[in-house]
């Protein structure tokens, strides 16, 4: 079942999402930025709020959790940077 449908309650086409995509991104003040943009985005916002790889992967659409892997890898990644940080803050290393 779709999760994105026309205000007919249909599916939209490729071209028809491309457009309508367009159209939200103008609405929400994003202009310049493509569909493709706006999907990383929401990506690395899922990881960030600790999706896994599979959570992901489903919400995008991706075919192999490699592709996700990519979003929780940097989160991942930040995480560890800023644990790093306070272990230093705290041993007064700053």
């Amino acid at each position: 079942m779709p999760f994105l449908v026309t205000s007919f309650g249909r599916p939209f086409s490729v071209a028809g999402l491309g457009n309508k995509m367009q159209e939200w991104i103008a609405d929400a003040g994003l202009s310049g930025r493509s569909a493709h943009g706006v999907r990383k985005a929401a990506g690395a916002l899922l990881a960030e709020a600790g999706c896994t790889e599979h959570e992901i992967m489903v919400v995008l659409g991706h075919a192999n959790p490699k592709t996700s892997a990519i979003y929780t890898r940097s989160a991942n990644r930040w995480k560890l940077a800023r644990k790093a940080m306070e272990k230093m803050a705290r041993q007064n290393i700053l």
